[in-house]
């Protein structure tokens, strides 16, 4: 092993070290609360020594927003070689990203708040590239079912396979950021049950695509 690949291994290490200590303190605290000098004592360095690594807060989160992406894909693409009929993908393709919600919260709103928020970055970032590439094949996902689905006679032709899957993507990313809000509310007032709440979303959205 030379020299610089042992300075970029070393490198990646303290990174992420960094960003586990991160975790720690900004799903305790939230990403607005979280201070950069309680990342550096929980990872046991020195502000200055942490600023080697990461330029600011949003940078750290960011490379957590990134393990989130990791997973969600993870989850989403196991979940679609897992049933063959194209309503049971698109089914399954909804329900892993509730599940994904549910299981890991924390994650869901790192991904959630670069969605949402304009983050500029100094100088070239090679994990912003990562993530664009991460969101393009998620979304690729999407694209490949409808197309596969159209072929096949399930999926209305008439729809443009790129903007119904940015609606889907959008729709779906907000629905499970406000209903886990006002989730209580709705039970209180409605008596709904979450359950029915989302067979119901679900049966909506396939209604709009399947013939």
């Amino acid at each position: 092993m030379g020299i610089q690949e042992r300075k970029e291994r070393e490198k990646e290490r303290r990174r992420s070290e960094i960003t586990d200590a991160a975790e720690i303190i900004i799903f305790a605290n939230g990403i607005e609360k979280a201070k950069v000098e309680d990342i550096a004592e929980q990872a046991e360095l020195s502000k200055a020594t942490l600023y080697l690594y990461f330029h600011n807060k949003e940078e750290i989160y960011f490379a957590i927003s990134m393990r989130g992406q990791k997973i969600m894909l993870d989850m989403v693409e196991k979940a679609i070689l897992s049933v063959t009929e194209i309503r049971a993908k698109i089914l399954s393709f909804l329900k892993t990203m509730v599940q994904f919600k549910e299981t890991y919260p924390d994650y869901f709103n790192a991904v959630l708040y670069f969605l949402t928020n304009k983050i500029q970055f100094e100088g070239k970032n090679v994990a912003l590239h990562e993530s664009r590439m991460s969101h393009e094949k998620y979304l690729n996902l999407w694209i490949d079912l409808i197309q596969k689905g159209k072929q096949e006679g399930v999926i209305r032709t008439e729809l443009n396979e790129v903007n119904t899957v940015l609606l889907l993507w959008m729709q779906l990313m907000g629905f499970l950021r406000i209903y886990s809000v006002i989730e209580e509310n709705l039970n209180e007032m409605f008596h709904i049950k979450k359950e029915n709440m989302m067979n119901e979303y679900f049966e909506l959205i396939l209604q709009g695509v399947v013939k």
